[in-house]
């Protein structure tokens, strides 16, 4: 059952960039996710902050991809993100399974991390939204310790008021930021850069989870062992048992990948109905 993946931009934002470097696109669940590594991923950053438009970078993971089957607003999200990337396993092994082809893992912690690092290097202002203020203020400061050069146009905590919140993106823009990191955790911070993106002057906007209190120390990531055996989410599970809840959803998104693999599940287009699919023939 093996399938060719589609080789054009499709619906991720309608760039031309992924086109002209034959970054193909795969689909999970009716979700669209890049074949793309670390070094494409950059090269496409390159390309994405001369356009002249805000682009959305969305990290996929199973629980995503769920919410997408059941909610019509996230489907669209993540229809008309302009680089969806395969964050964890799930993805990753998803398309494996379906196209025969594994794609490479691109974390978005790691993708924060080298956007911050060409940002040092190349000069680009960069502003960082959410989480606790601590938790901001030290990610920030770890950063610009580790990346000298890094330009800090500004920072925001992610506990704003409603008028707060509508008037950050004219700070922001005010600031001359080119990327923009939003650390509200999911769904929050993709609804965030969705109702926001046309306001917004930034070039390159990446919703990072909770990747600010990794920078900022307070979080640990998994050792190095842990993530080549694919177990990371095995270590922030016993790391923090509050997230059991979640883990539904990783159980529900490892049920119908094996069966869209096997042609026993077919998923209607995004958005079409909540938790659309039909059986295969």
């Amino acid at each position: 059952m093996n399938r060719m993946a589609k080789s054009k931009a499709g619906g991720l934002g309608g760039s031309s960039a992924l086109a002209e470097m034959k970054i193909r696109t795969f689909h999970v669940l009716g979700v669209p996710v890049l074949d793309v590594s670390m070094s494409q991923a950059l090269a496409l950053a390159d390309r994405f902050l001369t356009e002249p438009k805000a682009h959305s970078v969305i990290s996929i993971n199973p629980e995503k991809v769920i919410q997408a089957r059941r909610d019509p607003r996230m489907a669209q999200i993540l229809r008309e993100g302009d680089l969806n990337h395969p964050d964890g396993i799930g993805a990753v092994w998803a398309i494996q399974m379906k196209y025969r082809h594994r794609p490479p893992q691109t974390p978005g912690v790691d993708l924060m991390e080298q956007m911050a690092a060409k940002a040092a290097r190349e000069g680009l202002p960069v502003f960082f939204y959410g989480a606790a203020d601590k938790v901001n203020r030290r990610c920030v400061e770890n950063l610009s310790r580790k990346y000298p050069g890094l330009v800090v146009a500004g920072r925001s905590h992610g506990y704003l008021s409603p008028r707060e919140e509508e008037a950050l993106p004219e700070i922001i823009n005010a600031s001359g930021a080119r990327i923009l990191f939003v650390a509200l955790g999911a769904p929050k911070q993709e609804y965030w850069i969705r109702d926001h993106q046309r306001r917004l002057q930034a070039r390159w906007i990446q919703g990072v989870g909770g990747s600010f209190d990794v920078f900022s120390g307070y979080v640990k990531r998994a050792p190095a062992w842990v993530y080549n055996l694919h177990l990371e989410w095995v270590y922030r599970l016993l790391a923090d048992f509050k997230r059991l809840p979640r883990y539904g959803s990783f159980i529900a998104f490892g049920l119908l990948a094996v069966a869209e693999a096997l042609g026993l599940y077919r998923p209607r287009p995004l958005g079409s109905a909540p938790g659309g699919g039909e059986p295969g023939r």
